[in-house]
């Protein structure tokens, strides 16, 4: 079964909870530590980088942190996108307004090759334009719970993409109201 990058971090104490969720509804999923590294999450909280080249000074972990934990869709392309984006679109309805920096990215293929996957972590996923694109959100696992419940119903998950896509267009965000 081909493996699919998400681009969805979740946090470590998280995954136990959202694995749950998804076999429940027959998903295929698992976590991987995140290969873009971006997210240190620690007992009062969490950093981020917002350049992959500062990688370098957002130092190694320390006492009491750990990196992200991302998720890994196991699926053909068309479901694992599926999958994908109905959790996206449910975490812009869980939160009120869409991430209009860099949009909602589908799933990026992961070889099973071990080298390939290295490669593909170091070289790509750490550069510009793929290393925006992995997200954290503390409410993401009520999206996940959210696109669970309506996976089984196309009338749910159509109206869930419909009011994420009406928050698209018609919602102020931090973004739409910043002078230009």
């Amino acid at each position: 079964m081909p493996s699919f990058c998400s681009f969805l971090v979740f946090e470590p104490s998280q995954t136990e909870l959202v694995m749950s969720l998804c076999r429940g509804t027959g998903w295929n999923v698992r976590f991987i530590p995140d290969p873009s590294k971006r997210y240190k999450f620690h007992k009062s909280g969490h950093s981020e980088v917002a350049q992959p080249r500062a990688l370098a000074d957002f130092g190694s972990l320390g006492e009491g942190e750990t990196h992200g934990q991302l998720l890994v869709v196991e699926a053909e392309r068309t479901e694992a996108n599926n999958i994908i984006q109905l959790i996206r679109a449910a975490n812009v309805v869980v939160e009120g307004f869409p991430d209009q920096k860099y949009g909602n990215p589908s799933g990026f293929g992961i070889p099973d090759d071990a080298s390939e996957q290295s490669s593909i972590f170091k070289d790509i996923f750490q550069t510009n334009g793929f290393f925006e694109l992995f997200s954290f959100k503390m409410e993401r696992p009520v999206a996940v719970a959210m696109a669970v419940n309506a996976w089984s119903d196309r009338r749910i998950v159509y109206a869930i993409h419909k009011l994420s896509k009406s928050y698209e267009t018609e919602a102020i965000t931090p973004w739409s109201a910043h002078p230009r």
